[in-house]
Formats: structure tokens, sequence, C-alpha cells
């Protein structure tokens, strides 16, 4: 089989995985999820007292949205409002927050997928580099309106309404899980490249590759051996992230990340590791946490 045909049999093949059956659960996995985080998270993951969703829900809302057609996108916007006012509605026991919380959240994620969408031709944020750096462009500027919106909503309505509320907490978390979450969300759609060259996979270097990503994340983020081999967080997660890409391609780059994206918010909530001594706010080393996330998990994509 020629390179060309190899390519169209892709081709073929992402098309059917978008359309078939697969492709079809995918969007009812996303409003599940959506509803079940909102609803089951307590006050736990919120990012602040006022908040009604957990960080990372605006990376996982935006994923929705990009994985389907765009001509799908309203039916798909509403049915994500419909699982987040619901779901943020049985968990604060206020269904006008759940109303409030739930438009923000999907107004935030239309505005940066058709500003995507705009500046891509509707491509897949992960198809090539220039596609994905248009998904950073958006993130950062079509989660304004929305912070906009949340201010204007406050002025009316007095900060009594959501007391503990931070506006600077919630574009942080805007943009940090859109730029952190919903890349790695969105790898298993990623059309592949078939022409990839890609390392031979070995189980011996693997076993010596995931004990020493576990030794020296667990030593930075949880406190675990001697503080004197604790290494700068970037240090502990680029080239991990790096090999993970090298050798297993974009799929393995994502389950290395993803390990991180779980190691990070566990050390910070149980306030341990790197980020935990640097401030008496609990919700701080949570902050710097998302915010060193989206800064090393998306340029490392690239």
């Amino acid at each position: 089989m020629n390179s060309q045909s190899r390519a169209e049999s892709f081709q073929s093949r992402a098309t059917r995985f978008q359309t078939g059956i697969l492709g079809s659960l995918v969007p009812g996995i996303f409003i599940a999820l959506v509803l079940l985080i909102t609803a089951l998270s307590g006050s736990l993951l919120r990012y602040a007292p006022g908040a009604g969703v957990p960080w990372g829900v605006h990376g996982l809302v935006l994923a929705a949205l990009l994985t389907g057609q765009p001509r799908y996108r309203r039916r798909m916007g509403f049915a994500l409002f419909v699982a987040a006012a619901i779901g943020v509605g049985i968990n604060r026991g206020d269904w006008i927050a759940g109303l409030w919380t739930a438009t923000l959240l999907v107004l935030e994620a239309a505005v940066v997928a058709w500003l995507h969408g705009t500046l891509s031709g509707n491509r897949h944020p992960l198809h090539g580099t220039l596609s994905y750096w248009y998904l950073g462009v958006s993130v950062v500027l079509g989660s304004i309106p929305s912070t906009l919106l949340i201010a204007l909503g406050l002025w009316v309505v007095g900060p009594d309404y959501a007391t503990g509320f931070s506006l600077e907490r919630w574009w942080v978390a805007a943009v940090t899980a859109m730029a952190a979450a919903t890349p790695l969300v969105l790898v298993p759609t990623a059309p592949l490249d078939p022409h990839a060259r890609r390392g031979k996979s070995s189980l011996p270097l693997l076993l010596v590759f995931m004990g020493l990503y576990a030794s020296v994340i667990g030593n930075v983020f949880f406190d675990v051996g001697a503080q004197s081999l604790q290494l700068p967080p970037i240090v502990a997660g680029v080239p991990f992230l790096v090999w993970a890409g090298m050798q297993h391609g974009l799929r393995g780059y994502a389950l290395a990340a993803l390990v991180l994206v779980i190691v990070t918010n566990a050390s910070a909530w149980l306030n341990l590791g790197v980020f935990a001594p640097l401030s008496r706010d609990t919700l701080a080393p949570v902050e710097r946490g998302w915010i060193y996330l989206a800064a090393l998990i998306g340029p490392a994509m690239m």
C-alpha cells in the first residue's frame, strides 16, 4: 500500500469514527460527565467558595463542543447547559445559581469554539501545530466575554449574592482548565498522522520510565524522599512528557500528562509538595497548580 492509499485509508477510518457508533457515544459521555461532576463534587473540588463548578469543568465543556461537528454545536450546547444547570442546582440547592453558572459555562465554551473554528477553518484543535496554537489564542480571548458578563451580573445583584466568589479566579480557572484539560480530553478523537514516526516501544524501558516518573513526581508533589533531591516542577515534568510523546505518540503524551494532572491536583488539595508552603490560602496551591499545568502541558504538546 503506497503512502497516498494509507493516507486515504486513515482519513476513511477517522471519518467512520466521527460518524459511527463510537462517535455517537462521545457527546453522551461528555454530557454525563458534566452532570455527574457538577452534581457530586460538593465543595471539595470547587476553586472558590462562591464558585459553582470544579476547576476542570471549563475544559470539559469546551472539549465537548469541539469534538462534534460544527452544525451540531447548538444541540450539544443546549444539552451541556441542561446537564450543568441540573448538576449545579443539585450540588448547591440553588437552581438560579445552576442556571446562571450553566449559562456562563456554555457561553464561554461556545465563544471559544466559534473563535477557534473561524481562525482554523473548523479543523480539529489537534490537527497540526497551527490549529493548536489557534486554540490557545481562542481560549485567552474567548473567555473574556463571560468574565465581563459575570462582572455585570455581580454589579446588578450585588456581591453578597456570591459571597467569596473571585472574578479573577473564575478567569484563571477558565483559561488554565481549557489550556490544560481540553487538549488531553480531545486526544482520543484527534486525527493521527499515518506518516508519523515514533520510537520502538520496549517494555523494560517503559517500566524504567514509569518508575523514574513516579519517584520524581512523588518527591516533588508529595515530599516523598530527600528534600535535597527535589527538582523544580518544570524539570520534573518536561523530560518525561517529551519522552512519552516521542515513544508513544500523542496518546502516550496524554497519558503521562494525565498522571501529572491528577498528582498535581491531589498534592494541592492535600497541601503537600512544592506549591503548598507558599501561602496560607488553601485555594492558592490549586490555582498555582493549574497555572503550572497550563504552562507546561500546552507548550510541551506542541
